[in-house]
């Protein structure tokens, strides 16, 4: 017992030293601004109620609650991002433990995620580290019931919609909790009452909220997380997310795949290895679903790397980062995959193989982007621009177009928790304050009436010329009229975050 227990703890501590030095030097990104804003509000105010937020509630109540105990800082949320992290690389080295004995494959799973891009996303205060965490408690339970087929569907599911719980209603995951659902319910024919009992799992809580909107006669939930999301892509295609300066789509998909290349060699070859023979088996571990702990793994982990990286393959919203999710199911197709391989192999060969993998998957991450970690630690810069700010303004309410300075105990206009993005709509500002978004009309009107204690204008604000600054125009101009004539600059703060940049700082005028 002991034994299986070592490596994947040994390993999960050695990534954490990793991950951690990646939350405390790697750049911040933009997403985090909304996740921390909407992490920040849900310690004392109700998602879609009290303010807005584009997802499901799960990853910001979970954040919300650990800053509430320990700190309320980006590196707060940072540090339970790569708990999390190495949590789920322990689980997933756990099972596979299981799977095999061969130290030198738990190796080869093990060094798929040194990766630059995949450790830093793991640090940050992104979605992906508590996913992957679900992800690998769904695995894991999965072994541990395994001779109780019943209640492994039942906490199977329970973790399905949990990870649903942390993304955009219509998403990847919640195709794939469909087409499980249909695989076990098939599995136990006419059993009816348990069948029944897997289909309540992912339909109450849906009903549930249908009903808790219904009562309250409050559909804002359904605005913030799928009407305001689609309203998106329009805005996006303007921004050349989703890119259309192709011939075709085909085009496109070419260009993203050469860069995954780039981010993720030698990984990517390895993995469509491993893939390929993941579909040659996938029938016998379909057929042998309701029996094997093994095959409900291998389809799991199959199905759920195809489906996530599916869902980005043809759409134009195709970053690096949002892979991350495939690294863990990966982990255990490739225990699969080097279980079989190594089967005929002399344990010469066997470390031949494992050795030249373990140099060119190490080496790599030097070559594709070490140079991506700051040479300085941008909390430190974010903590001291907040102070000054906070000299400024004390207590009172700031209007910024980047939330993350919240940390600074300042409070922003929390219609302002998107940025640039919160002011795409077409609301009249009734409609617009009861869904906690702001309209133009409504931001000109507080800066008039010198709502604001202090304005701060960055980089993504004052330089129009970039496909982000142009969500404002026509009202930029206007914007900046109201400003000059009720706020008057008092310092222009060089923040060594090229995201803010020189960031301008507005007081009122007396």
């Amino acid at each position: 017992m002991y034994n299986k227990l070592l490596f994947p703890i040994c390993i999960g501590l050695l990534y954490f030293i990793v991950i951690v030095y990646s939350a405390w030097m790697y750049p911040i990104d933009q997403n985090e601004s909304w996740m921390y804003a909407e992490s920040y509000y849900s310690i004392t105010s109700t998602p879609y109620k009290d303010y807005f937020s584009h997802r499901l509630p799960l990853f910001q109540i979970i954040y919300g609650i650990w800053m509430n105990i320990f700190s309320e800082t980006l590196f707060s949320m940072r540090i339970l991002s790569s708990i999390l992290a190495a949590s789920s690389i322990a689980i997933v080295l756990y099972v596979c433990r299981q799977l095999t004995n061969n130290i030198l494959i738990l190796l080869v799973a093990s060094i798929l995620l040194w990766n630059v891009v995949v450790i830093s996303a793991l640090s940050k205060a992104l979605i992906y580290p508590l996913v992957s965490f679900l992800y690998s408690l769904t695995i894991l339970f999965l072994y541990k019931c395994r001779d109780n087929y019943k209640k492994s569907m039942l906490v199977f599911f329970f973790l399905q919609m949990l990870i649903w719980s942390c993304q955009y209603p219509i998403s990847a995951q919640a195709v794939l909790i469909l087409l499980f659902l249909i695989v076990a319910v098939m599995s136990v024919n006419d059993e009816i009452f348990f069948s029944t009992k897997l289909i309540s799992i992912v339909i109450l809580p849906i009903l549930i909220i249908w009903l808790y909107m219904a009562l309250n006669d409050d559909y804002r939930l359904i605005y913030d997380t799928f009407t305001f999301n689609m309203q998106q892509v329009p805005l996006m295609k303007e921004m050349n997310i989703l890119n259309e300066n192709y011939d075709s789509l085909f085009k496109r998909i070419i260009d993203q795949r050469k860069r995954e290349v780039v981010q993720f060699l030698p990984l990517i070859f390895i993995f469509i290895i491993a893939i390929f023979y993941w579909l040659i088996n996938s029938l016998s571990y379909l057929k042998t679903w309701k029996f094997s702990w093994k095959a409900q793994i291998y389809l799991y982990s199959g199905i759920y790397f195809l489906g996530y990286y599916g869902a980005f393959f043809v759409v134009g919203y195709d970053y690096p980062v949002t892979k991350v999710y495939i690294f863990f199911p990966a982990m255990i197709l490739i225990t699969l995959l080097f279980s079989r391989l190594f089967e005929d192999l002399d344990k010469i060969k066997q470390q031949f193989i494992a050795g030249f993998l373990l140099i060119t998957v190490l080496f790599w991450p030097y070559v594709q982007g070490v140079k991506q970690f700051y040479t300085y630690n941008p909390h430190e810069d974010l903590n001291a621009f907040n102070s000054v700010v906070h000299n400024y303004v004390d207590d009172g309410v700031v209007f910024s177009l980047y939330p993350i300075i919240l940390q600074g105990d300042i409070n922003i206009d929390l219609t302002l928790s998107m940025g640039l993005y919160g002011f795409l709509n077409d609301f009249d500002v009734e409609t617009a304050n009861y869904h906690h978004l702001p309209t133009f009309k409504d931001v000109n009107n507080k800066i008039n009436k010198k709502y604001y204690s202090g304005i701060l204008i960055s980089n993504r604000f004052k330089n129009i010329n970039t496909n982000m600054s142009r969500i404002l125009l026509p009202h930029y101009d206007k914007l900046m009229r109201s400003i000059l004539n009720n706020y008057y600059l008092v310092e222009t703060y060089q923040t060594k975050n090229p995201t803010a940049g020189l960031v301008d700082i507005y007081l009122k005028l007396e």
